[in-house]
């Protein structure tokens, strides 16, 4: 369980467990939720059989939400996440498998402002993200 922030999602007291596509990692998906549970929290499961990562694709910048997708979390499964989280995530699409998850080239400052690696994202997902300010 080297990279724990893509097991989950957190919201409050509402916990979203991942669905790992890989099945390496599936097997950590009923340890943290039961670690989750026995400390108080709800889970909220992501509809199956669809795949996504947890934190390490959805990244909270004040009032925005914002969700990468292709490589480990699938886009069908945003419009649930926004559900869950009551809001409309950004969403951005990766297009450099050597970039996979949305946290390891994205990272959202506060103050309108984000560093991030533009190459990754496809044109849409830049044009989409330059119009949302990540405060």
């Amino acid at each position: 369980m080297t990279f724990t922030g893509n097991d989950t999602g957190v919201a409050g007291r509402r916990f979203i467990p991942a669905n790992f596509r890989f099945s390496e990692r599936q097997t950590e998906e009923a340890l943290f939720t039961e670690w989750f549970e026995a400390h108080g929290y709800t889970t909220t499961p992501i509809h199956e059989p669809h795949y996504w990562e947890g934190e390490g694709d959805v990244l909270p910048a004040g009032a925005a939400v914002f969700a990468g997708y292709r490589f480990r979390t699938e886009y069908r499964v945003l419009g649930h996440l926004d559900e869950l989280l009551d809001t409309e995530a950004v969403r951005l699409e990766l297009a450099d498998e050597r970039y996979d998850h949305l946290d390891t080239c994205f990272c959202p400052l506060g103050g309108g402002r984000a560093l991030y690696y533009p190459p990754v994202f496809t044109p849409e997902s830049r044009a989409s993200s330059s119009s949302t300010s990540p405060t």
